[in-house]
């Protein structure tokens, strides 16, 4: 009996520090950035986004060979993705500009 009470005890805080784990580890990662580093106004908007210290909520990732990007069926670069709304728009925006239009 007390081995199964121990047991049980130690399964309650293995999953308990599960939790605390993964909410510390719960992605903040809101936004795609699609582009390539070649391009001017890719290489302006991550400047933009790292000054205003928001990357923390952007990923980037680059558009050769990306089957997220073709998916969406744009022409061009910066292609900003909302992960949670699945809206996007294309060109230079600032920060501002992208959170009220991809709500």
């Amino acid at each position: 009996m007390e081995i199964i009470t121990l047991a049980l005890i130690i399964l309650i805080l293995i999953v308990l520090g599960c939790k605390k784990t993964c909410i510390k580890t719960k992605s903040k990662k809101i936004y795609i950035i699609f582009g390539t580093k070649h391009c001017g106004y890719t290489v302006k908007q991550i400047k933009h986004l790292e000054n205003k210290r928001k990357m923390e909520e952007f990923e980037y990732q680059d558009i050769r060979n990306n089957k997220e990007y073709e998916k969406l069926n744009v022409d061009g670069v910066p292609c900003i993705y909302n992960k949670r709304t699945q809206k996007h728009i294309v060109g230079y925006h600032v920060y501002k500009d992208i959170v009220n239009k991809l709500k």
